[in-house]
């Protein structure tokens, strides 16, 4: 059961909490550039006619979180006008599984994990009730 990441957005669409699991950004440099005369993406960075420039820097937090709200919000919007109903609670990739529960307040809890995972739609709902009701509006 691997975790990459985990998000819960308010009502407003902000950040409210975020944590990353298993994320490597450091920047990868090539080893070697063999075609200096073609466009080349090795390691991180663009070979481009001899010369080598480093990769753009690796997105923010702020700016993943804006990132992933946004393929959530989309896709669930999608998902409501294909079935006329609130049935989007993940989707995957060959990379990755997002999965995505929305609560009557509007909160929404988004996890990233290794697409190997069934729907964790209960462990959302769980880490709501037990955690978020628990320990953050209660006290």
């Amino acid at each position: 059961m691997v975790f990459y990441s985990f998000w819960i957005f308010d009502r407003h669409c902000n950040c409210v909490y975020s944590k990353d699991w298993h994320r490597d950004r450091k920047d990868r440099r090539p080893q070697s550039i063999t075609q200096p005369d073609q466009l080349n993406r090795q390691g991180g960075a663009f070979a481009e006619f001899g010369r080598v420039r480093p990769a753009a820097p690796a997105g923010s937090a702020e700016d993943d979180a804006k990132l992933v709200f946004g393929v959530v919000f989309s896709l669930r919007n999608m998902t409501r006008k294909l079935t006329d109903e609130d049935s989007f609670v993940s989707y995957k990739t060959s990379k990755y599984r997002v999965h995505y529960y929305e609560t009557p307040s509007n909160l929404r809890f988004v996890l990233l994990t290794d697409p190997g995972l069934d729907n964790q739609l209960v462990v959302l709902k769980q880490i709501y009730v037990s955690y978020y009701l628990e320990y953050i509006v209660m006290k």
